[in-house]
């Protein structure tokens, strides 16, 4: 006899969680960093990604454009 299947909830796997990180917003994706260690390897690409050097004019110094 087979062992019935357990029930995977979507968010549980890091493929998916990968996938909706792409559409999120920055403020979003900082939520979502904070939910757990696997979360935050997921969501905090797209908070790097949005970094603005411009804020402040040190960085703004190390643009190379």
């Amino acid at each position: 006899m087979t062992a019935p299947l357990s029930r995977v909830e979507a968010l549980q796997i890091p493929e998916i969680r990968k996938r909706i990180s792409r559409y999120v917003t920055v403020k979003d994706a900082i939520s979502c960093v904070q939910v757990s260690k696997d979360w935050s390897n997921d969501f905090v690409f797209p908070i790097w990604y949005a970094v603005d050097f411009s804020v402040h004019t040190t960085f703004e110094k190390l643009d190379t454009k």
